[in-house]
């Protein structure tokens, strides 16, 4: 099934392997989250934690294509483990239906994590992941996506130097309690939310596989818009 990819160069049979026996946490099971699940679950990988607090509702189903209109009012979570269930069969799939906050208890989630995933909307949840991470020793994919913007990054991954970065190091202390944007008052571009669940699909697979992240200690920017894309170097930890 895997053959063609397994030819990339760099990749090969043995990290196509290896990419089976991975546990990847997702936090976030909206538009960033169908991405990233489809397309792992697709490629190989079939240990999964999926956390969220959210059901589906219909303003949902242009972006995130797992659901559909039978599934409204589902939990998102559950509805993701449901689409896991038909489409990836065999994958292994532990469900927590909660937000994340600092209520969250930590024990709920495996220890044995490999990879995080970071797919929230809510920058208080992005600085709880880069808390958790940071904790307990674990590389993280930051994404998000407003309007027609999107980001990504890698956090807690050392270089060839050993420097790891922080999502403080970007934002600082200043922003907890704000949303990186409201799809319901600004709106959000479906084919931009799968730009950038794609691109951190690619830097968890390069996590995964022993290769550098091309976004570790970086933040990615594009803007499908202006048909712009940037990449901003963070400071030195």
């Amino acid at each position: 099934m895997f053959i063609r990819q397994a030819k990339i160069p760099f990749l090969g049979a043995e990290h196509q392997v290896s990419w089976g026996k991975k546990k990847i946490l997702i936090f976030g099971c909206g538009g960033l989250g169908n991405g990233v699940i489809m397309s792992l679950s697709r490629m190989g990988f079939d240990d999964f934690v999926l956390i969220d607090g959210d059901k589906v509702e219909r303003s949902n189903l242009h972006r995130q294509w797992m659901f559909s209109e039978h599934q409204l009012g589902w939990s998102k979570v559950r509805a993701a483990e449901n689409w896991l269930a038909t489409y990836a069969k065999g994958s292994r799939c532990l469900v927590i239906e909660q937000y994340v906050s600092n209520a969250f208890d930590q024990e709920l989630i495996p220890k044995e994590v490999d990879v995080v995933l970071d797919c929230t909307d809510q920058v208080s949840a992005k600085y709880w992941i880069s808390d958790y991470c940071h904790k307990n020793n674990k590389p993280w994919v930051m994404g998000s996506v407003e309007q027609w913007e999107g980001q990504v990054s890698v956090f807690g991954y050392p270089d060839q130097n050993g420097d790891q970065w922080s999502y403080q190091d970007w934002v600082g202390q200043s922003l907890k309690d704000h949303m990186v944007g409201s799809c319901e008052q600004r709106g959000i571009f479906p084919p931009m939310v799968q730009w950038i669940a794609q691109m951190q699909v690619l830097e968890t697979c390069r996590i995964c596989s022993g290769l550098p992240p091309a976004f570790n200690g970086k933040i990615g920017y594009w803007n499908m818009w202006s048909n712009t894309h940037m990449s901003v170097q963070l400071p030195k930890p």
